[in-house]
């Protein structure tokens, strides 16, 4: 008999997505509401049509990834 496959934790957001993009304060932190946070300037995930950022708080200490979609280039 073979093991159970593993269960996928879901993930809850404490905000929506368009609550983060459209946030009058800029990038803000979905947990603390801080606006002190860190965008890792080298940790990028490519993921077809869009790149993630790894993003911390330096409030709070949580971690994400902040999700970029590509449209497009200019020359």
């Amino acid at each position: 008999m073979s093991a159970p496959a593993a269960s996928l934790a879901k993930v809850v957001k404490p905000i929506s997505d368009q609550t983060y993009i459209n946030h009058p304060a800029g990038f803000i932190c979905p947990w603390c509401a801080s606006n002190n946070i860190t965008f890792s300037g080298t940790n990028l995930t490519f993921h077809g049509d869009s790149i993630g950022q790894a993003t911390s708080c330096d409030d709070c200490g949580r971690e994400w990834e902040t999700i970029y979609t590509l449209t497009g280039y200019s020359s």
